[in-house]
């Protein structure tokens, strides 16, 4: 028997199942909120070489991006601005670039993933 015409039920829109989140991102469910810079979980210092003789700053600030995968792991340091020493002093650059790649992140989630990012890193020294 065909149904009257005015009872028939809308179709219900097909659901699309909810994807669990990364096991990295469940201790950060409800926690962070977007904008916030990610956390930082290890900090090594930066152990800058011992040299003898005298070295002119002509800045004193070192500019560069941290990529971050997507377990928190530093995969890569650039340096965008490198201090200017006079003699140049090489192994400074690299003692900052060396601790960095040491450092870990809480990972950053997106929509209930970890995925890497890439941020910007500031390095003042005050050699007084």
């Amino acid at each position: 028997m065909p149904e009257p015409v005015g009872l028939r039920r809308p179709a219900l829109p097909e659901m699309t199942p909810i994807r669990p989140p990364d096991a990295a991102c469940i201790p950060q469910l409800g926690r962070r909120r977007s904008g916030q810079d990610p956390r930082k979980i290890r900090h090594v210092p930066f152990r800058f070489p011992r040299e003898r003789g005298k070295h002119w700053f002509h800045n004193s600030v070192w500019y560069g991006t941290v990529t971050i995968g997507d377990q928190g792991e530093v995969i890569s340091v650039c340096a965008l601005r490198r201090f200017q020493v006079d003699p140049p002093w090489p192994e400074l650059d690299e003692a900052i670039v060396s601790a960095m790649r040491q450092w870990q992140y809480e990972p950053v989630c997106v929509d209930g993933k970890s995925t890497p990012f890439e941020m910007r890193v500031t390095v003042i020294i005050d050699f007084r």
